[in-house]
């Protein structure tokens, strides 16, 4: 059993992702723990360093591997993070692992991370360390674009514990001689005691979480006050429609049964689900069994559809007020007449480069402000 925590990975490409998402649903269905029958979805992910969460195929694919696991949160951590702050993880002690095996059906714990695309890097090199072993410090250091991503509860509780006491962050500075290396590594712990309780407590969410339910229900809606045509309603009606047509029945129904998981996560909104559990276990084996991406490209659209019925206006960008969206259109640069489009465009989700341009922004949340750092982007 390797219990080294690793920290990059090479040679990734979306491809194995979506093989690793099929192969996480498939042991979910068998095991019974598929997330997206739940009518209680763990709060949405976030990173216990820096506040950020996942998205997309990323997002899809850390929420299946701690549903097969029996993780208890959706709080995660780089591998580079994890080794810096030395975290343990929970096959290195077999009292916690055995522990954890039990409470999974079919004992399906494991330590293994799941590899994620990244978009963000940060400049901490090996060189700049003044350790006596040879560590792979932060795969964003190395410039890489792929990088190994742990739940927390596969830690284990000792070592958690033992990184957050404020003697053991001093200590743990001492390994290092490089100033900036030092400011760094202090900061990452603090934040980790800042980020686990935010996420525990939920309580900096809540504004937020009632901004996007009022924009589901104001996109929801098909007229606005004044008796006139609500365009946000319009456009995503069309664009629901749209994938609709593109979609045979069983991804029909695991679009539906993701759309109710994420807009409860979001927003705590219950969208009445009129699909049987079994129905949709049926589906996501249909689906995984093609085993042409399929049933990652769904759960993909899905996501994506959901997210952006929390926007204000169904916007393609993340704004959750009429002032948001003000100032963003103030700095938009006019579009010349001559070049306009003489029909609307309906179908942009349906543009596949569209599309792949905004999956390269989804893989990783960027907190806007303190009072957006959880739930908030």
């Amino acid at each position: 059993m390797d219990s080294d925590i690793k920290t990059y990975s090479l040679g990734v490409m979306s491809s194995d992702i979506y093989e690793n998402i099929t192969s996480l649903a498939i042991a979910n269905v068998k095991q019974g723990t598929l997330p997206y029958v739940k009518s209680l979805p763990l709060p949405q992910d976030m990173n216990i360093v820096n506040g950020r969460h996942l998205g997309d195929i990323n997002k899809i694919q850390l929420e299946l591997k701690a549903a097969k696991i029996g993780a208890k949160s959706l709080k995660w951590i780089y591998g580079a993070d994890a080794e810096l702050l030395q975290l343990e993880l929970k096959d290195t002690d077999p009292v916690e692992f055995q522990a954890a095996s039990q409470q999974v059906s079919k004992g399906n714990f494991d330590c293994e991370p799941v590899v994620v695309l990244a978009n963000t890097r940060r400049n901490i090199s090996k060189s700049t360390l003044n350790i006596s072993h040879e560590s792979d410090i932060a795969a964003e250091g190395m410039q890489m674009d792929a990088q190994c991503v742990y739940l927390l509860d596969q830690f284990t509780d000792k070592s958690i514990q033992k990184a957050l006491k404020p003697q053991n962050i001093e200590k743990r500075l001492e390994m290092y001689g490089d100033p900036l290396v030092k400011r760094q590594v202090k900061a990452i712990s603090q934040n980790m005691i800042t980020y686990m309780n935010e996420y525990d407590s939920g309580l900096r969410e809540q504004g937020h979480r009632k901004l996007m339910r009022d924009n589901i229900v104001s996109n929801l809606t098909t007229a606005n006050k004044d008796g006139s045509v609500n365009k946000a309603n319009k456009e995503m009606s069309e664009v629901y429609k749209g994938l609709k047509d593109q979609f045979d029945d069983s991804q029909k129904t695991v679009f539906k049964a993701l759309n109710k998981y994420y807009t409860k996560q979001n927003t705590g909104l219950d969208i009445k689900r009129i699909e049987t559990d079994k129905e949709v276990e049926d589906s996501v084996l249909k689906l995984a069994s093609l085993n042409n991406f399929k049933l990652a490209e769904t759960l993909s659209e899905a996501y994506f559809f959901t997210d952006r019925s929390t926007h204000y206006g169904f916007s393609f960008d993340r704004v959750y007020t009429e002032s948001e969206q003000v100032a963003k259109d103030k700095v938009l640069a006019p579009q010349a007449a001559r070049f306009m489009p003489k029909e609307k465009e309906v179908q942009r989700l349906m543009d596949q480069k569209e599309r792949e341009k905004l999956r390269e922004r989804e893989r990783e949340f960027k907190p806007r402000s303190m009072e957006r750092e959880r739930g908030r982007f």
